[in-house]
């Protein structure tokens, strides 16, 4: 099982996403480009029904591999540091909408599998904003046809290279044209990699999820964008809104195996068993070297920067991705322990972290965990470090995995 490992060292930070398992529902999209660029698509022809703005503003529907706005649309209303913004997709139903771009290398079961994904993940999960997938590969897909369609979704026309990859997210920047993910082959064209491609899009799909709701306000159904607020992170080298990198990627890592176990897709002990011993790995390599782990070390992009790279002060790197699966067993010991509950853990979490951050400029994540998992955040880190220093064992039968 440890090709399942390897999946880590693809899978793209977000911080800066699914009746029939064959087909999309709802109001979804499926495309198929090749080298021409021909197109196979049954898009919806959604039209505006906003008020007439500026050209560049207006809403243009929702459809395959097109904008449903050329560039960003003025607020609603400014109040303080928020820009507040209702987009046409909410109002026509469009919201629901998942294309799946395909092109050309890309097999039948790669196109089925997401489709799967997207699917259960919209039942399980919600959607609130409409999501583009581009599946590609990475011999046999045309780059400038891709660029073509993908560069308008982008804020500065750019595209992506062809890489290995697995990458998901919603961001500030073009939120009005919804969330996007993109895959690569190396997920899906192996049918008998043992459900590894449905774990790894539920993932993906999980940080649209994630991402869409630190944006949306519940009482009110618009999206707030704190511009200060994000460039204060970078510049602090802050938390993320969503919360601490472990958080967002362990959260990510625990949907999609928990959701894929539920779907038949994976086998969910097998899982986290091995990654618990990768993170006991991680722990004992480090400790060798009398450097210390802690859940608190992966808060940030900069932090794990500091302790998996050279400089790390003990001049040696860490083993890498303790944020996925240590990140995943704290919530899986959370959910064993009685603190929360897989809606509250899921669901509730990123449904109310927009409003909290409102209330808390830049500590929304901190109370919102401590309501929605049950203790301090502060407090955790040291329970959750002193249950990864017990015999492997007791973490078993405390987790569950006996």
């Amino acid at each position: 099982m440890k090709h399942k490992l390897l999946l880590f060292s693809f899978i793209i930070l977000s911080c800066g996403v699914e009746e029939s398992e064959d087909n999309l529902i709802n109001n979804d999209q499926f495309s198929v480009s090749d080298n021409s660029s021909t197109e196979n698509s049954t898009a919806n022809n959604a039209s505006s029904n906003n008020s007439q703005q500026s050209e560049s503003s207006t809403y243009l529907g929702t459809n395959c591999k097109e904008v449903s706005y050329s560039s960003k649309p003025d607020p609603d209303y400014v109040n303080g540091d928020y820009s507040y913004y209702t987009y046409g997709w909410q109002s026509d139903g469009t919201d629901q909408n998942s294309c799946v771009n395909a092109y050309n290398g890309v097999t039948t079961f790669g196109v089925d599998l997401v489709n799967a994904v997207l699917s259960d993940a919209k039942e399980k999960l919600g959607q609130i904003v409409p999501v583009n997938t581009w599946i590609f590969h990475t011999q046999n897909s045309d780059i400038k046809t891709i660029c073509s369609d993908y560069s308008p979704f982008t804020d500065d026309s750019s595209c992506f290279d062809l890489q290995q990859m697995a990458a998901a997210t919603v961001t500030q920047y073009v939120l009005h044209n919804g969330g996007e993910f993109k895959l690569s082959e190396i997920f899906w064209s192996d049918e008998e990699q043992n459900g590894a491609g449905y774990k790894v899009a539920y993932h993906e799909f999980f940080h649209i999820h994630q991402n869409s709701h630190k944006f949306y306000f519940e009482e009110t159904e618009n999206f707030g964008i704190n511009m200060t607020q994000f460039r204060n992170v970078d510049e602090n080298q802050g938390v993320n809104l969503v919360g601490p990198v472990w958080l967002e990627e362990g959260g990510a890592e625990f949907a999609g195996v928990w959701y894929s176990s539920l779907k038949g897709w994976v086998n969910y002990n097998e899982y986290w068993i091995n990654y618990l011993d990768e993170a006991r790995s991680v722990i004992s390599d480090a400790a060798s070297r009398v450097d210390i782990v802690s859940l608190r070390d992966y808060e940030t992009r900069y932090s794990i920067q500091r302790v998996e790279s050279s400089e790390n002060p003990t001049g040696t790197s860490r083993e890498f991705a303790y944020a996925y699966s240590g990140g995943g067993l704290a919530h899986l010991y959370l959910i064993s322990k009685g603190f929360t509950d897989l809606n509250n853990s899921m669901i509730e979490y990123y449904m109310n972290i927009a409003e909290l951050e409102r209330e808390h400029i830049g500590e929304g994540y901190i109370y919102a965990f401590e309501e929605y998992f049950g203790m301090p955040l502060d407090s955790f880190y040291t329970e959750f470090d002193d249950f990864m220093l017990k015999p492997r064992e007791e973490q078993l039968s405390i987790l569950g995995l006996e």
